[in-house]
């Protein structure tokens, strides 16, 4: 019995199955080298982009080719997808559970000659992994997580110091820097700039203060898709994270409408129902993609080069419902046939692409490649 129809190079989409989760191509390497002109030509710092949200070492590949000097990733099991694929410089940005799964993976990984570091806030986590890794006789690579604001995870600017030198004394940790994360200040403030450099001021401080007491900090890291053009700027700062907005959706593209990011990433949808002149069913509901309710806008379809929320998501349908202006914008209700292909932009990719098991390239209208997302399902 065959399995589901996989979409080769050289197909056209209009021949593709759906739905399928679309990459152009042209709109990511825009994308991409916006990122590489921002943080390493312009303000000449290092990028370890975030791959959370599209956990492909292929893609990060991609993005390590153009400059990158490594990954960020949010879990322990995402790094080592990206190891696994002869990826380094792998940066796990979140604290990770101390439970024995956990810490005898991250042992086993450092045998391996993994390339990990570590992010800890707390003097027992630091503790506990430096036990395991003293025992497992590998050393283990840490930076401290500091809040400067986003009330999250992270150790308060006035105890940073006092971490990096409990992780300094312990002999199979070597503490290698500093990191925060600013997004804070791109939600209440009209003077974003401002209040990013002013945040990410808190991290250099704490630097300065960590370096005052004989401790080197070679890595100071912060920066998400939404601030780094600002956080780029500030002295002090070695790298950035921003990595997601390569494959911009309708989040990204509100947030960073400022750094001109093309909507790179698309659902190619198939037109099921027309139960009425307005109202349009597609074969993509939340199951396909997803509606936050903290995202500013749902997903996007684009019909007659309109963007067009999408009403409802249900389980298997999509439901859209022309306003009844629609004519006076220039889409045809009667030109939108049951078997018409449209491409709807997703609300919000990190929790997009977790639900596919691929992406189709495409360039021009033609599938360049298919890369399979490995990292999918690694929340351990």
């Amino acid at each position: 019995m065959e399995g589901p129809y996989i979409a080769r190079p050289g197909d056209r989409v209009e021949e593709l199955d759906t739905p399928t989760l679309l990459v152009d191509m042209d709109k990511f390497e825009a994308n991409l080298s916006r990122f590489v002109d921002v943080i390493i030509n312009t303000n000449k710092k290092q990028w370890r982009p975030h791959t959370k949200g599209y956990k492909s070492p292929a893609f990060a590949k991609k993005l390590i080719n153009a400059g990158a000097c490594g990954v960020t990733v949010a879990k322990l099991g995402e790094a080592e997808v990206m190891a696994n694929a002869g990826i380094q410089g792998i940066l796990i940005a979140n604290q990770i559970a101390l439970n024995p799964h956990k810490l005898n993976k991250l042992v086993q990984l450092l045998k391996s000659g993994a390339d990990i570091t570590l992010t800890l806030d707390s003097i027992q986590q630091a503790q506990a992994i430096g036990t395991v890794c003293e025992s497992g006789k590998v050393r283990c690579k840490c930076i401290i997580e500091v809040d400067i604001g986003m009330e999250r995870g992270g150790v308060s600017t006035k105890n940073a110091l006092v971490l990096a030198k409990g992780i300094a004394a312990l002999p199979a940790l070597k503490f290698v820097g500093i990191m925060g994360y600013e997004g804070h200040a791109l939600k209440q403030s009209e003077n974003q700039r401002a209040d990013v450099h002013a945040s990410v001021g808190q991290l250099v401080a704490a630097k300065d203060e960590i370096i005052a007491s004989g401790l080197e900090v070679p890595i100071v890291s912060c920066g998400g898709t939404g601030s780094f053009i600002y956080s780029s700027e500030v002295s002090g700062v070695t790298e950035l994270q921003a990595g997601g907005g390569v494959l911009c959706d309708m989040f990204y593209h509100e947030y960073s409408g400022r750094v001109e990011l093309q909507l790179s990433l698309t659902i190619l949808a198939t037109v099921t129902s027309r139960p009425t002149a307005r109202r349009i069913i597609v074969d993509a509901g939340r199951k396909t993609m997803v509606h936050w309710s903290d995202l500013p806008s749902m997903p996007v379809a684009l019909i007659c080069d309109k963007k067009i929320p999408l009403t409802i998501l249900c389980a298997e349908h999509g439901v859209i419902e022309l306003s009844a202006d629609a004519p006076s914008l220039g889409i045809d209700e009667n030109a939108i046939k049951i078997g018409a292909q449209m491409e709807i932009i997703p609300a919000y990719h990190d929790l997009t692409n977790v639900l596919h098991d691929r992406f189709v390239l495409i360039r021009k209208g033609v599938v360049e490649d298919v890369l399979n997302i490995p990292g999918r399902g690694r929340l351990d």
